[in-house]
């Protein structure tokens, strides 16, 4: 790849059409593990979406949470805007948001597969940065049964534009758990699964 991965990403979320957000529900998907994540926050709580759709947004302001969602994607962050208008907006990535600001949840279901393999750690230790004390973490990730973590480009079924490239890393299960254990030196609660797609994925839930 020519571009900047973080560039693929938003070119590929700026291309794709309503399909997405009619085909893809995280709520329904993932409602035991966001149901356990709304659980281990306060009454109130700010929350931080990580590359998140009105869905998940939604659900989290009706638990009476307060919430920002971040994403590359102006497309996404509009759609957002539409179907989630009580959520706070801020465009850009995750590895660069700012770090004078703390959360007491941070979320991010199957958006840190997008981010490139070598910056991973780099977003982990931002997002514990972002966490206020006792604050909790839950992210969902695509798995592989291989060895090594997998960076796959291919074209997108649900991109108007057939040029766009669809960027994502598949993890083994024992490459998160060590990451997690050296950057937040606590034990994750897991659970598995497959989507809707029937794509194995790993929850990470981690207290600060």
């Amino acid at each position: 790849m020519t571009m900047n991965k973080y560039e693929v990403v938003r070119r590929n979320y700026n291309s794709v059409n309503a399909e997405l957000h009619n085909k893809y529900d995280p709520v329904k998907e993932f409602k035991d593990e966001l149901e356990y994540f709304a659980s281990q926050l306060p009454q109130g709580a700010k929350v931080l979406v990580i590359g998140g759709v009105a869905s998940e947004c939604n659900f989290l302001i009706e638990k009476g949470f307060e919430v920002t969602n971040v994403d590359v994607s102006s497309k996404m962050l509009t759609h957002i805007k539409h179907h989630s208008p009580e959520t706070s907006l801020v465009e850009g990535s995750i590895h660069q948001f700012p770090t004078d600001r703390t959360f007491d949840g941070v979320l991010a279901v199957r958006s840190l597969i997008h981010i490139p393999l070598s910056d991973l750690d780099v977003v982990l230790n931002t997002i514990k940065r972002l966490l206020s004390p006792g604050g909790t973490f839950m992210s969902i990730y695509f798995t592989t049964n291989g060895s090594k973590p997998v960076e796959e480009e291919k074209s997108d079924e649900l991109a108007d534009n057939a040029d766009v490239i669809y960027y994502r890393v598949l993890y083994p299960m024992e490459h998160l758990a060590w990451m997690y254990d050296n950057i937040f030196e606590k034990e994750p609660v897991a659970s598995t699964g497959k989507d809707m797609d029937k794509e194995e994925y790993l929850a990470l839930s981690v207290k600060k």
